[in-house]
């Protein structure tokens, strides 16, 4: 998705976020399947969340009920093994309504297959992505909404969503807690929420959803960032991303006003020529 900036707020409340020099590769799965409907996140036939919703997160479905709004179920695409120096990219190229998805991994992450074909780690039956744990220290994800145009995310306050949601399955037994914390562009939060305790020990497994929809006065979301933090350095902590659901860009709040106010002079026209 090509961008040029044309708004105010893309020109000044804009921070780019860009691979740098020390990215070792950039895996990009264009166009990817969105699911829309009451199946869009945590559907049947994978691991259930049930009630393992995180503190203040809005229900699922809200999300699902809500325009345009869908979700990736596969990560199929992201070859290769996991590690902080790689980015990992939905590009919605043939649909400028969506914003383009950057994820990488931030903290003490291990390396291996970063998608999961295993329904033990996964709340919907294709594919996953891996969020491993070293044992070190804290890690976790970096979600990132905006425009990408191969080389450079951009993002500002008319490239965030309205509603944006996901879940994460693993060994809730082996960690502290997980954080998954809402921005907009501006780096303002919007939602910080924690996962419940599941019940879970050891290698079993249980899957969180965690999900928001801005209120009023608040931006659009521009980011999700997943904190981890393992009990000790012999638990890794092994989870799988899935599901992540959100709805078109928000527009500029200055066009809205402009298209509203283009309504009565359309009228009028419309009367004069009558």
């Amino acid at each position: 998705m090509a961008f040029i900036p044309k708004t105010i707020s893309q020109l000044i409340a804009v921070f780019i976020i860009s691979a740098g020099a020390a990215s070792a590769a950039t895996i990009t799965i264009n166009n990817p399947v969105r699911v829309g409907g009451s199946d869009a996140i945590d559907p049947t036939d994978a691991k259930e969340v049930g009630d393992d919703n995180a503190s203040g997160s809005t229900p699922q479905s809200v999300l699902e009920a809500l325009p345009g709004f869908g979700a990736i179920q596969s990560f199929g695409g992201f070859t290769g093994n996991s590690t902080t120096a790689n980015e990992y990219i939905f590009d919605n190229i043939a649909d400028t309504t969506l914003p383009d998805l950057r994820i990488i991994y931030t903290g003490e992450i291990s390396s291996g297959v970063v998608a999961i074909s295993n329904t033990t780690f996964s709340t919907s039956p294709s594919s996953s992505m891996r969020l491993p744990g070293a044992g070190t220290g804290l890690y976790g994800m970096s979600i990132q909404l905006g425009s990408w145009n191969g080389t450079t995310l951009t993002t500002g306050t008319d490239l965030g969503v309205s509603a944006f949601g996901f879940t994460l399955s693993g060994r809730f037994g082996q960690v502290n807690s997980v954080t998954f914390t809402y921005y907009d562009a501006l780096n303002n939060v919007l939602s910080t929420q924690v996962a419940p305790d599941t019940g879970v020990s050891d290698n079993a497994t249980a899957a969180v959803y965690s999900g928001y929809q801005i209120t009023s006065g608040q931006n659009a979301i521009s980011r999700v960032e997943i904190s981890v933090n393992p009990i000790s350095t012999s638990s890794n902590g092994l989870f799988g991303l899935d599901d992540i659901g959100f709805t078109p860009t928000v527009p500029e709040p200055s066009a809205l006003v402009l298209a509203a106010g283009a309504l009565p002079l359309c009228w009028l026209r419309r009367r004069k020529a009558a």
